[in-house]
């Protein structure tokens, strides 16, 4: 994992059936994201484990927003990639279609001056 465990905010408590419930807290974004890991009754609780499940599945659920927010600004830098891409190729062709031009018109002036002469 990226980051540490110390990141988040545990904490532990027993909903109204007995089941022990451990809350990861992290942040993504300025934003709170909260994860859970609940301990089944027939299994003895793990203090260290709910933590460590908790914030993994926080971490995921970080990491999933992430993942929604990395694919718009790489949709938006693709596009305006392509977008300079095209600027520069226009220009490119801008620059190629004014030498030809030069030329065509050197090659017309000297063929006049020729006659001329």
């Amino acid at each position: 994992m990226k980051y540490g465990f110390e990141k988040y905010k545990f904490y532990k408590h027993t909903d109204k059936n007995g089941v022990t419930i451990v809350t990861a807290i992290g942040t993504y974004a300025g934003r709170k994201v909260r994860a859970y890991a609940k301990c089944d009754p027939r299994d003895s609780f793990d203090l260290e484990k709910g933590k460590k499940l908790a914030a993994l599945r926080c971490a995921k659920k970080i990491e999933k927003k992430r993942l929604a927010n990395a694919s718009i600004k790489y949709m938006n830098a693709a596009k305006e990639a392509d977008r300079a891409e095209k600027y520069f190729n226009d220009m490119k062709q801008y620059y190629m279609d004014t030498i030809d031009q030069i030329d065509i018109i050197e090659k017309e002036l000297t063929d006049l001056q020729n006659e001329l002469a």
